[in-house]
C-alpha cells in the first residue's frame, strides 16, 4: 500500500494559498479533481481540465474530445488516466484549470511517496475560496458515483451530509482557514467513501 501513496502540493497560482494532500497513484485525474474541489471548498459547478508538462490536455467531458486541436496536441479523458501515469517522479508538475472565465489555476507538484496517512502529511495555507455562484453545496460528481440507479444510496446521503458541513465556513458563512486536521478529514473521508463504493474486481 505504501508505494501506492503519493503526496501532492496543490498551489493556487498568483497567491500563497496551498494545500498538501495524499492520494493513491492508481486513482484517476477525475478523482484528483474531486480532491481539489473539496480541499479548496469549491462546489464543482464549472468545467475543468489538466495540462501536463508535454502539453497533453486531460478533460472532464467526452464532448470536449470533439474540439479542434492544435497540430500535435493530444487530448485524453481525465477519468481514464491514473494520477501516477502523469506525475511519475518527485518534482513532476501538472496544471489544473477550473472555471476558465475566472482563471482559477492550481499547480500540482509531486512531493513523493509516503508510507501512510498521518495528520502531518496534510497542510493548509489560506482560506477556502468562494465560488462565483454564491451557492453552498457539495461535489455532485462523488454523490453521483455513490448513487445507485439514479437514486441516492446510503453512502451518497452520508457523503452529501458530510460535505455539506466540511467546507471552511462558520455558521454565519464567514470564511475561516481550515486546519491540517480538517484537510486530512476531508480527503481521507472522501477516499474511504469512494473505495468502499467501488465494485470489487
Amino acid at each position: 500500500m505504501a508505494k501506492d501513496l503519493m503526496k501532492l502540493q496543490l498551489a493556487y497560482k498568483g497567491s500563497e494559498y496551498s494545500r498538501t494532500v495524499v492520494v493513491q497513484k492508481k486513482f484517476s485525474l477525475a478523482f484528483l479533481h474531486e480532491v481539489i474541489q473539496v480541499s479548496f471548498g469549491w462546489l464543482n459547478y464549472h468545467l475543468y481540465n489538466f495540462v501536463d508538462a508535454k502539453g497533453v490536455v486531460y478533460v472532464s467531458d467526452a464532448d470536449a474530445m470533439d474540439l479542434p486541436l492544435d497540430e500535435g496536441q493530444k487530448m485524453l479523458l481525465a477519468a481514464e488516466v491514473a494520477i501516477g501515469k502523469v506525475l511519475k517522479k518527485v518534482g513532476d508538475k501538472l496544471d489544473y484549470m477550473y472555471d476558465f472565465g475566472d482563471g482559477n489555476e492550481i499547480e500540482i507538484t509531486n512531493l513523493g511517496a509516503v508510507s501512510g496517512f498521518d495528520v502531518t502529511d496534510f497542510a493548509s495555507v489560506g482560506p477556502d475560496l468562494v465560488e462565483d455562484s454564491g451557492a453552498f453545496g457539495f461535489t455532485p460528481g462523488i454523490v453521483k458515483l455513490l448513487a445507485k440507479k439514479g437514486k441516492k444510496s446510503a453512502k451518497a446521503q452520508e457523503c452529501e451530509a458530510w460535505l455539506g458541513g466540511a467546507f471552511g465556513k462558520t455558521a454565519s458563512a464567514v470564511l475561516r482557514e481550515p486546519s491540517a486536521a480538517e484537510i486530512h478529514a476531508r480527503v481521507w473521508h472522501l477516499h474511504e467513501l469512494v473505495c468502499t463504493a467501488l465494485p470489487a474486481k
